[in-house]
């Protein structure tokens, strides 16, 4: 009953009290940690271009290596005859899934002799090298670049395109693009894989005109040399080809 007094006679103190609670708990949950800059209606690269906004580059993507279908990957007989596949492929082939899943639970049997097949009952969960592996859909950075870091699930920032592809494309590795002591060397990995603007060209095919013939009119057709431009089974891969590739003595070779 002194309760009741209290509630009937000063009503503002009931109005004091549920105000301090509310501004508390909004206090509370500004000071609550944030949790890994993830989203989770953004783990399917799919969205990206389903919802309409990002089209253009999805599509780009979805012609890519990228966006390999497990069987490109894990399939490859003559990569597993030279290496065994092992946990750390997916690393970098699907990392959304390298924290989940074993290299074993997408194909079978795991040695260096096969014949290889894919696991039926996961061969759907394979997201391949989404657009959140090197976007971040929370950063306010330009182009959102960053890379997702599956031990952590979290996003490692980056400074350059160059330093995000080498996350996976490292030196000494089979996926290298090392373009140290090449032609190229010291251009960003953007200079050729952006399209001007804001699209991915994973297929830089149609970078080349950027500089060329520019940087050296007199130069031949880059185009048509013997590289993995013009061929993709050529032995000179144009990330890694020098002047002497084509020049050995200093004159050039017959053929291209």
């Amino acid at each position: 009953m002194v309760t009741l007094s209290i509630h009937r006679s000063r009503p503002h103190l009931l109005v004091a009290l549920a105000v301090g609670v509310l501004l508390m708990m909004v206090g509370c949950a500004k000071e609550r940690p944030v949790g890994p800059r993830t989203n989770p209606n953004h783990v399917a690269g799919a969205n990206c271009g389903a919802t309409g906004c990002h089209s253009a580059e999805h599509q780009n993507w979805a012609l890519s290596l990228h966006a390999a279908e497990p069987a490109e990957v894990l399939l490859n007989s003559d990569h597993n005859t030279e290496e065994q596949l092992i946990d750390e492929c997916l690393q970098c082939h699907t990392p959304f899934q390298a924290a989940d899943y074993h290299v074993g639970d997408f194909v079978q049997p795991l040695d260096q002799t096969g014949p290889w097949h894919l696991v039926d009952s996961n061969t759907a969960k394979w997201q391949a090298i989404k657009c959140e592996v090197c976007h971040d859909p929370t950063s306010t950075i330009s182009k959102k670049l960053a890379f997702y870091d599956f031990a952590a699930e979290a996003y490692v920032s980056v400074a350059s395109t160059t330093e995000l592809c080498e996350k996976c494309h490292q030196a000494g590795t089979d996926d290298s693009r090392d373009l140290a002591g090449s032609v190229h060397e010291g251009i960003q990995c953007s200079a050729c894989h952006l399209k001007p603007g804001s699209q991915m060209n994973i297929d830089p095919h149609e970078s080349c005109g950027r500089c060329h013939p520019g940087v050296n009119p007199g130069h031949p057709d880059v185009t048509t040399l013997n590289t993995t431009y013009r061929s993709a089974d050529s032995p000179n891969n144009i990330h890694f080809v020098q002047c002497a590739t084509c020049h050995p003595t200093g004159v050039a070779l017959h053929g291209g």
